[in-house]
Formats: structure tokens, C-alpha cells, sequence
């Protein structure tokens, strides 16, 4: 095929329908009577070429059969009324530039305000809208409004095209294999193994992925060898808190839990037991990482690490920061025994005390004062919920001392900076000594009906008169 055949069958090349509602750069509040003049009189009608019903809420457009076609990059029309932008400007008296966009294949949209978004699906249109826009760039004078406004146009189409092709890309790069998101990798600044084959990495000459979600790392040529489930796939919220349940190598048949291959008691297919779920794995499987198993924490406040296997591993370090461990109900004996650990649960139960205060203190709400707890959000959500990290912070003293100062800061200005947080104190109903109470000060009670506050040396006479009153 020769080039003027290429050329013929390109001015010959149908746009569908749904690209003719596209936005142009410009403003549809600046010229929306001329824009609408000029798109009803050079297409006759919007019915004749394509009714489109925008009653997609949801970004969803219908479009209906169309009872005329035309070709917005054909200098011509099969109408017996000239489209050129010289005769329709003379005509209407329009800018040119307005035609020359319906031209381009681009249209306002009146439903799209501000955005740039020429409703070009694949790379083939970005390709022709821009050669035609480069074509009418160049027949423009120079410093022209018209030329300003289509060069514009341009810069936005090549960004849209970039758009289409890095989405491409992202696409291609990641493979899904067991549920792992592997992504392509080239280089490594670290020193890694295959978590397939254990065997090094080296960024620099190989090819290697690394999985999005829980870190696993293999070479390209082990991708078909791979056989552990991504552990995000089933990281369902719970530990298991049964301290190294070991079930025996037999029940496993002599065979690596996770590859099945065969592995005994010494030698060089050496058992290495996992402390976390009390399996037996081999040497590719367990690499003796030390981990803080839960179960240890939680029953003995045992902090130190054991060794677990690559899956173990992996999926302890997702969890590490989740709020999945509910102390008041595992271990709630653990209170008594570890100092830190209720006074941060004091501390915790005082700053869920203090949060409707700041929800309706404008003066917090601009200061976006609960932010200063936004790294361990499950603070001011509940009070029972412990992550790993938490507890662990709480036996290295890492963050007693830190809660506690938010703490002071939180007391502060609800006792003294606010004014507003002042006046919603409360005075004690049995005794009346005019002192200002709070719901988190210490030796105070509060009503779980009334929220009423008073001292807690008169809790049990006050929980009898509300019990009588609430029937």
C-alpha cells in the first residue's frame, strides 16, 4: 500500500460517536452560548450525529444509534453546507479556533467543567489527534490567540498519552503468581536471597521480583518454581496464640511443610522447627529469622525473639502494626503484672474521654489535635485493642513516655488553653463543693446513662439513685 492509499483511508476513517463529546481547553463558562452556536451549527443538530444521554451520575454515558456520521479529521462534509473553519468563522462569525477543534475530533463538554479530559480510549486516537494538532499549529499565525489555545491542547493530549502508556506498563510489570503482586526489579542497593532457591541476588546483572504485599523476593527463573501463597492472601486479622503447638515430624511424614521436600532429624536435610506454628521446615523454607511470636507476649509477656520460618516471617512483619490483640479478654491478668501496660491503658481510657471534647471544640479541630496520635489511630478508636508494635514499644519504654506527654497536652487544653473546653465541666451531684470535674481526672466517676460526674467516693450510692431512676 503506497502512501497516498495511507492518506486516502485516513481522511476516509469513521470517529465513533462517544468521541465526539469531548472537552476542550476552553472554559465552557467564558463561551458556552458561542460553543453551543457553533457545535449546533456545524453539525446540523446533536441528534443527527449521536444523542447522548448524560443521566450517568456514576460517569456512565449511553449512547444511542446514530443516524449521521462525520468525520471531524475530513476537511469536507457530506453535507451540501462547507465545515471549514475559514467559511463557518466567515459565516457565524466564531473564533477559528473553535472549529478547528471540532475538526481535531474535540468538542466542550459542558458536564466536564475544568477538566481535562478528551475521551480518546486508545493510543492509535492520541496518535492521529496530535499529528492533526501539530498540522494546525503550523498553519497558524505566530502569537495568536487560536495558536496559544491549540498548543495547549496539545501539551494536555501528549500528557494523556503518557498517561495510557505508563498505565500500560504498570500493568505488564506486575506478574500474579499464588497471589503474590510480583513487580519486576533490576537493581538492589541490598543484599537479598531467592526466597525459591535461597540462593543470592544479584541486582546488577539478573532479573528479579519482589512482591508488593509481603516482601517475597525470587529470581525471573524461579517464578514457575514458586510454592508459597502470599501471605497477605490469608492474613485474616488473628494470630495464633498457642505458644509453639509442635505436632511431631511424623505427622508431616518426614516433609518440609512447605515445599514437601524430605528432611529428617540431623544430617544434611536437617528438621528446623518454627516456634510461631510449631511445623518443621527444611533450609530453603527456614532461614532462622528471629521474630516476637504473639503467643509468648501475650500468655508469659515474653519478649524474646525466636526463630520461625520464611512464611512466619513474612507474615509477622504485616501484622506487626495491626490492632488485632484484644488484652482484656486473652490475658487481662497481664494488668497486674506489668505497670507500663495499665498505665497506658489509663491513659488510653482517658484520651477516649477527652475526643468529644476536641469533636466539638472548633479551636481543636483547627489545630487537628488528635493528629498527634494519627501513627497509632486505634488509640482514639478503643481502648482494648493492642498491635504488636505497641506492646512491644511498651517493653523497650519506648512509649509510655511519648503517650504520656500527648496525654498532659490533651489535659491542657481542655483544663487550660480552651475556654470553651472549660465550660463543659461538671460539679459533683451528691457533695456540691463547687469544684470543676472532668470524666478523665483521677478519683472520678461518671454515669454510663447520664454521663453525670462526680466523685468516686460516692460511686455506689450514685450508681443506686440512677439504678432507681432508670427503672
Amino acid at each position: 500500500m503506497n502512501k497516498n492509499t495511507d492518506q486516502t483511508v485516513m481522511k476516509q476513517k469513521i470517529v465513533p460517536a462517544s468521541s465526539l463529546h469531548l472537552l476542550s481547553p476552553v472554559s465552557p463558562r467564558k463561551s458556552s452560548s458561542t460553543s453551543s452556536e457553533s457545535f449546533s451549527h456545524e453539525f446540523t443538530s446533536e441528534s443527527k450525529i449521536a444523542t447522548i444521554s448524560f443521566q450517568e451520575v456514576g460517569g456512565h454515558r449511553q449512547a444511542h444509534e446514530p443516524t449521521k456520521r462525520i468525520n471531524p479529521f475530513n476537511s469536507t462534509c457530506d453535507d451540501s453546507e462547507p465545515t471549514s473553519s475559514s467559511s463557518f468563522a466567515t459565516d457565524t462569525g466564531i473564533e477559528a479556533i473553535d472549529t478547528s477543534l471540532a475538526e481535531l475530533g474535540l468538542a466542550e463538554d459542558h458536564f466536564l467543567l475544568n477538566n481535562v479530559y478528551f475521551g480518546l480510549s486508545s493510543v492509535e486516537e492520541h496518535v492521529t489527534a496530535i499529528e492533526k494538532c501539530k498540522e494546525m499549529i503550523l498553519k497558524l499565525p505566530e502569537n495568536s490567540e487560536e495558536r496559544k489555545k491549540l498548543v495547549n491542547t496539545l501539551v494536555h493530549l501528549r500528557h494523556e498519552l503518557q498517561e495510557i502508556k505508563d498505565s500500560s506498563n504498570n500493568r505488564n510489570a506486575y506478574k500474579d503468581v499464588l497471589n503474590h503482586r510480583l513487580e519486576k526489579k533490576k537493581t538492589s542497593n541490598t543484599k537479598l536471597f531467592c526466597d525459591c532457591c535461597s540462593n543470592a541476588i544479584w541486582g546488577m546483572v539478573q532479573v528479579w521480583y519482589q512482591c508488593k504485599d509481603c516482601g517475597y523476593a525470587c529470581h525471573a527463573k524461579c517464578l514457575n518454581s514458586t510454592r508459597r501463597t502470599c501471605v497477605a492472601a490469608r492474613s485474616s486479622g488473628s494470630y495464633n496464640l498457642k505458644i509453639c503447638p509442635e505436632a511431631g515430624l511424623s505427622k508431616q511424614s518426614y516433609c518440609c511443610t512447605e515445599c514437601k521436600n524430605s528432611i529428617a532429624f540431623g544430617g544434611l536435610n536437617a528438621a528446623l522447627l518454627c516456634d510461631y506454628n510449631g511445623l518443621y521446615y527444611c533450609s530453603n523454607c527456614h532461614w532462622n529469622d528471629l521474630a516476637i511470636t504473639p503467643a509468648r507476649v501475650v500468655q508469659n509477656w515474653d519478649h524474646t525473639p525466636q526463630k520461625v520460618c520464611r512464611q512466619s516471617y513474612q507474615f509477622l512483619s504485616r501484622m506487626f502494626v495491626r490492632p488485632v490483640l484484644d488484652l482484656e479478654n486473652l490475658n487481662p491478668v497481664l494488668f497486674n503484672y506489668v505497670e507500663d501496660l495499665k498505665e497506658v491503658q489509663k491513659m488510653r481510657e482517658d484520651i477516649l474521654k477527652m475526643k468529644p471534647y476536641f469533636l466539638a471544640c472548633s479551636t481543636a479541630l483547627e489545630l487537628r489535635i488528635l493528629c498527634k496520635l494519627q501513627d497509632r489511630q486505634h488509640f482514639v478508636e478503643t481502648s482494648n485493642m493492642y498491635s504488636m508494635k505497641d506492646l512491644s514499644d511498651i517493653f523497650t519504654g519506648l512509649l509510655t513516655p511519648h503517650l504520656r506527654e500527648i496525654h498532659g497536652q490533651f489535659v491542657q487544653h481542655i483544663k487550660s488553653d480552651c475556654v470553651g473546653c472549660q465550660a463543659k465541666g461538671f460539679i459533683c451531684e451528691v457533695c456540691n463543693d463547687g469544684k470543676v470535674l472532668y470524666p478523665f481526672d483521677d478519683m472520678v466517676s461518671s454515669c454510663p446513662n447520664c454521663l453525670a460526674v462526680f466523685h468516686r467516693q460516692f460511686a455506689t450510692e450514685m450508681f443506686k439513685f440512677r439504678r432507681a431512676d432508670f427503672g
